[in-house]
């Protein structure tokens, strides 16, 4: 599904594609012991992000990838970050998939139409539902 945006609303394999550089995306991710989530994050190319601007100050320096020079970079891989970071966490999981975040909706009030619609839609079957059954037989 996409919105007037064009942004993707489908599952991404990540072995197909990764998002944009510091893009943050819902991901599904698969940890060693088979339990699963959805998270967000975005996916960190190897040696593009400086670790002084992306990771915590606190962060091993063992973690770090090194240039000759010795410039740290941020290791490449996904980082869980909430919508407004001051922090970002390495996911050790497998990302299975991620998909692009919804934008803001236009106008709220639609939001509050949409699902007014849809309450009368299914009180419309559910009415309907019930006259069949009583004309069967079936209360």
């Amino acid at each position: 599904m996409k919105n007037e945006n064009s942004h993707n609303y489908e599952w991404v394999d990540p072995e197909d594609q990764k998002p944009e550089m510091g893009q943050r995306v819902i991901v599904a991710v698969r940890l060693s012991t088979g339990n699963r989530w959805k998270t967000i994050a975005e996916y960190i190319p190897y040696m593009t992000v400086r670790a002084e601007d992306f990771l915590d100050e606190d962060s091993d320096p063992d973690f770090s990838d090194y240039e000759v020079d010795g410039t740290e970079y941020a290791p490449e891989g996904w980082y869980e970050s909430p919508l407004e970071p001051d922090k970002n966490f390495y996911i050790s999981g497998q990302v299975f998939g991620w998909m692009a975040l919804p934008d803001f909706p236009v106008d709220e009030g639609q939001i509050k139409k949409r699902n007014e619609a849809i309450a009368n839609i299914k009180a419309g079957l559910r009415e309907r539902l019930d006259a069949r059954r009583e004309v069967e037989g079936n209360p």
